[in-house]
């Protein structure tokens, strides 16, 4: 992903195959279309499920361990990640002076948000939308995710 300011993951597996504990040096922004379990975001531990929408700030050590019976018509879990860099959110802040105060006050952010489901619905709608386009196409989307993740009063 060198030089790219996102990158957008459509994660589809089955629970045996998911990732362990890990980190990324960029933000991710995770939707959980089918499947539920625990996640294990920095020191905490919660349950998660189907239609939440989670935003996790970069160097925040994450682990989502699917429930093996919580899956799909094919036997697997259903995801969909947007990971996206610091120098992205820094770039729409100084492009976009009318959403410049919600980047700096969102990314000062130094544990993850949960969505409340009337938002998360918006941004997993956006994110689906994403599936099938390229990376050019996602751009006006990311603008658009970034618009939604910062709302005011956005998480539960």
């Amino acid at each position: 992903m060198e030089g790219k300011p996102f990158r957008y993951i459509e994660v589809h597996l089955r629970p045996q195959e998911q990732i362990g504990l890990h980190e990324e040096d960029m933000w991710e922004l995770i939707y959980i279309r089918e499947g539920q379990g625990m996640r294990v975001i920095a020191d905490k531990t919660a349950p998660f499920s189907a239609g939440d929408v989670t935003v996790i700030p970069p160097h925040i050590p994450n682990c989502w361990n699917f429930e093996k019976d919580a899956i799909d018509r094919e036997g697997k879990i259903h995801s969909f990640s947007v990971f996206f860099s610091v120098d992205f959110l820094q770039k729409c802040a100084l492009t976009f002076p009318e959403i410049k105060e919600r980047i700096e006050q969102f990314m000062q952010l130094d544990v993850a948000m949960e969505y409340e489901r009337k938002l998360a619905q918006r941004i997993s709608n956006v994110m689906l939308s994403m599936r099938h386009m390229d990376d050019l196409q996602r751009l006006s989307e990311m603008v658009h995710l970034v618009v939604l993740m910062t709302e005011p009063e956005s998480s539960t």
